[in-house]
């Protein structure tokens, strides 16, 4: 189990790189549960801390850490901002059509082809 601390830089950290510039954290109470919560000052997306989440809950969530800001566009130096697609490796929609139906050919159809 990380410590609170731990949680919370790393919550943001995240919503930093997305642009977010948190608040302070501050300690909700709801449903017998203990949640840190901090809002962006631009935007007001929230994340939420939680060291001991209940089974299957997570520590860290939000939308600060799932969403760029809205408002801002505050952007960390290290992120990658190249607009072109890096290869990750995997094959194309196009590799994937021949791969399931054989190759362009005129009795399975032919990629891209929506022409009647």
């Amino acid at each position: 189990m990380a410590s609170l601390k731990t949680l919370m830089v790393s919550a943001e950290e995240s919503a930093e790189f997305r642009g977010h510039d948190l608040g302070e954290f501050e300690r909700v109470e709801t449903a017998g549960r203990i949640i840190y919560r901090a809002a962006c000052r631009d935007c007001g997306a929230e994340v939420d801390v939680e060291q001991t989440p209940p089974a299957n809950g997570i520590e860290i969530g939000g939308a600060a850490v799932a969403l760029t800001c809205t408002v801002t566009t505050r952007i960390t130096p290290d992120r990658d901002l190249d607009d072109e697609p890096e290869d990750d490796g995997q094959p194309s929609e196009y590799e994937e059509w021949q791969d399931l139906f054989g190759g362009d050919v005129e009795e399975y159809g032919t990629f891209g082809d929506y022409d009647d």
